[in-house]
């Protein structure tokens, strides 16, 4: 079943969601600047309910289906974080290649490879706006992760 309101996953998870991004039609002419208010919005509400004192903050942006914007909305709200001072980094468990992100911007060397001792963390880490690192094969007993 598809979850569509706020209330509709309260209702299904123990963890509240703090917002609900609506479907935004990508051949819209507002698509962009639509999606910036909404990362924007969610920015500005994980900064007021932030403190110091809680320690690093972690995010995660989920969904049950392919092709919805996780990794477009993860990207964009890490670099609205690291452009505004905060150390951010960037993780993507998604072995499926992403045409959404800039490839210029993406790790060479896969976290697993660090993982199974074949990598230094300096190698798989993409230092930037945010940094990145990127697991790029997936195997199914990766307990590591």
């Amino acid at each position: 079943p598809y979850l569509y309101t706020k209330r509709q996953i309260e209702l299904n998870y123990t963890i509240p969601p703090l917002m609900v991004v609506p479907k935004i039609s990508l051949h819209s002419d507002r698509a962009e600047t639509e999606s910036l208010f909404y990362i924007r919005t969610l920015a500005e509400r994980l900064e007021k309910g932030y403190s110091k004192e809680s320690g690093p903050l972690s995010i995660c942006i989920t969904s049950a289906q392919d092709g919805e914007g996780k990794s477009w909305i993860a990207y964009y709200l890490s670099r609205y974080f690291a452009k505004n001072g905060k150390r951010t980094i960037l993780l993507i468990l998604d072995p499926v290649p992403n045409h959404a992100l800039p490839l210029n911007e993406i790790p060479s060397k896969s976290i697993d490879l660090y993982l199974h001792g074949k990598s230094t963390i300096k190698e798989v880490i993409k230092e930037g706006q945010p940094s990145i690192i990127q697991l790029k094969t997936f195997e199914p007993n990766m307990k590591e992760l």
